[in-house]
């Protein structure tokens, strides 16, 4: 981040009012701010499932889903989805609203926001 060029607006009267910053750090803290809803044990819970051994047991169910995402991510595009295998289960503009739809699933389903474009492949 000591590279990172941020703004700051102020009034006529030197008070400020506004920041502007590089939309990569705004699209960090909004991640953020869309998953602040969820109790830390929640959160740590929701990160955990991904190493879990019964996730890791589901090899077929995480190969199902990455399968979907490389066909279907065009479609989907600056979105958050909730995933179950080839199985869509919800779709919302945030982290909070998709949560939401799939609260009663358990376990819970892969919930992640599809970037907008690619970042630029640069080699090794």
């Amino acid at each position: 981040m000591a590279n990172t060029e941020i703004q700051i607006v102020s009034s006529e009267s030197g008070e400020p009012t506004a920041v502007i910053v590089p939309i990569h750090l705004w699209r960090e803290i909004e991640s953020e701010r869309e998953a602040a809803h969820l109790p830390k044990s929640e959160m740590l819970q929701c990160q955990s499932r991904a190493a879990s051994p019964e996730r890791a047991e589901n090899n077929r169910q995480v190969e199902q889903e990455m399968h979907w995402l490389a066909e279907n991510r065009d479609r989907f595009a600056g979105k958050w989805i909730a995933l179950k295998g080839e199985n869509l289960l919800a779709v919302g503009a945030t982290a909070k609203e998709v949560f939401a739809k799939v609260a009663d699933q358990n376990p819970p389903p892969l919930v992640i926001r599809i970037d907008a474009e690619d970042l630029p492949f640069a080699g090794w």
